[in-house]
């Protein structure tokens, strides 16, 4: 009934036999399923977040309360792929996401995770708390509202880099990424290309001490799910 134990160190396979006879034979394939192991194909290697997302006019995202409108494949990609974020962000930058949780919220998060890493953190916590999360993950830039005093103020006070999250569904954009000097259209193009066993999110977990745990995520690892 079970698939057959396998021993990965020598590549070998180890049958369970029921005793000759009992089913008329030495073996079944009731007691034998290792053919249902057989044709399993590993995942090709991701090389942009885009690998991920159809390119197709379906429905990506449903629309909500706040916008009747929903997004398409085609839209979020169009999203992802804006040159603008790209340019101010490396793949060693920590983003904190401090977003309502909604749609937008979900689009942010996605967008953060193509170009950099994702850190997104309870928009309910207060600013000492926000300071304290920022400290503990590095974070170096985040995203919120100009309505979301308490991230803004613990951003302020650690010096960070703030964009802020205006627009809805398709029209989503983030206000901060200004051309200082520092816009370089050469490193947006080659963000789009990603080490598989880079971090592109961290969650943060209660844990069981009082800075909680902090769980990596690999575009290799999410793509298994």
């Amino acid at each position: 009934m079970f698939p057959c134990a396998l021993s990965f160190g020598t590549a070998q396979v180890e049958c369970i036999a029921e005793p000759e006879g009992k089913l008329n034979g030495p073996r079944s394939d009731l007691t034998c399923n290792s053919h249902l192991l057989d044709g399993i194909e590993v995942p090709a290697p991701v090389t942009s977040f885009l690998d991920l997302i159809p390119d197709s006019g379906d429905v990506a995202l449903c629309r909500d309360s706040s916008n009747p409108e929903p997004v398409t494949y085609q839209e979020l990609r169009a999203i992802l792929k804006d040159p603008t974020i790209a340019a101010f962000l490396t793949r060693g930058d920590r983003v904190a996401v401090v977003l309502q949780n909604g749609r937008e919220m979900a689009m942010s998060l996605l967008t953060v995770m193509h170009h950099a890493c994702a850190v997104p953190l309870n928009p309910n916590f207060t600013e000492a708390e926000l300071v304290s999360s920022f400290k503990q993950l590095r974070c170096s830039t985040v995203i919120t509202t100009s309505a979301h005093l308490p991230a803004l103020a613990a951003a302020r006070q650690l010096d960070l880099r703030i964009l802020l999250q205006v627009g809805q569904g398709s029209s989503l954009k983030f206000e901060g990424c200004e051309d200082d000097g520092s816009l370089n259209p050469a490193r947006a193009q080659q963000q789009d290309f990603i080490d598989e066993q880079h971090p592109v999110l961290l969650l943060k977990t209660s844990g069981t001490t009082s800075k909680g745990k902090v769980v990596p995520f690999s575009m290799r690892r999410l793509k298994l799910y």
